[in-house]
């Protein structure tokens, strides 16, 4: 709180090396090193070591995936809100993070698609891209299922709103699903 980060990650190291069963330590270490983005490397060392001393807490697993998703560690980030999931079938995080880092990857890919000027290729990005957003759905709808604050089930409808706009044309279902979360959206 005092501004001074280096004396800071000096005491969560030496408090952590010191008490090594001390979640409070850990979790903060971990944050310190999501937060300055220093020392990857020990971060993911300490969110095993959390996991493994917790590993019926979901929300180690889903910041695990939030700061593999920063990194771009696509693959990782969906591994671990997947076990945030598996921990427990009911933790909405879970399931929001996963849907989010899915729509981000079609977003990634639909940028990669606007620069590409071979058709053959673009017509195969964009269909990455629709594949893609697709499978981000089910964790989106689970998570706004699952969502109990008013104003986070509005931003979760939000996404599946963008997704279900861009494939209406496909079928009635889709453009009765985007729909239903524009009037959600507008009605809350």
């Amino acid at each position: 709180r005092l501004g001074d980060k280096a004396l800071s990650k000096k005491y969560l190291e030496d408090g952590a090396a010191k008490f090594p069963e001390s979640e409070s330590l850990m979790i903060g270490l971990i944050n310190y090193y999501i937060n300055s983005g220093e020392n990857v490397d020990e971060l993911f060392k300490l969110f095993q070591k959390a996991e493994a001393a917790d590993p019926n807490n979901p929300s180690l697993y889903y910041v695990e995936g939030n700061a593999r998703a920063k990194l771009g560690q696509d693959a990782e980030a969906i591994a671990a809100y997947d076990k945030a999931i598996a921990v427990n079938p009911t933790y909405e995080w879970g399931y929001v993070g996963k849907g989010i880092k899915l729509y981000d990857m079609a977003f990634a890919i639909s940028e990669k698609a606007q620069e590409e000027m071979n058709e053959a290729k673009y017509l195969a990005l964009v269909g990455e891209m629709d594949k893609t957003l697709k499978s981000a759905v089910e964790p989106l709808e689970k998570g706004f299922e699952l969502m109990k604050e008013i104003d986070l089930k509005k931003n979760i409808a939000e996404y599946l709103k963008n997704i279900f706009f861009r494939l209406r044309n496909e079928s009635a279902d889709y453009q009765a699903k985007y729909d239903e979360y524009n009037n959600f959206i507008a009605n809350n």
